[in-house]
């Protein structure tokens, strides 16, 4: 199973995610966004198993 972390809750990201749950093996793990409202929009709409307001955690989980 391949994790992605994705930086950015736009209307992009809505597009990633949306990709990335229809292919086998891969998981988006993190999404990271500076508004918690643009977060909040996301988990409603994609499984997502962890948000941040800050893209640097997300670099310290991966990396």
């Amino acid at each position: 199973m391949y994790k992605i972390g994705v930086i950015g809750a736009g209307m992009i990201a809505d597009h990633h995610l949306d990709a990335i749950q229809k292919i086998p093996n891969l998981e988006a793990r993190w999404v990271a966004a500076t508004k918690q409202t643009s977060l909040d929009r996301i988990t409603q709409k994609f499984t997502v198993l962890n948000t941040t307001t800050d893209y640097a955690d997300i670099h310290e989980i991966f990396f």
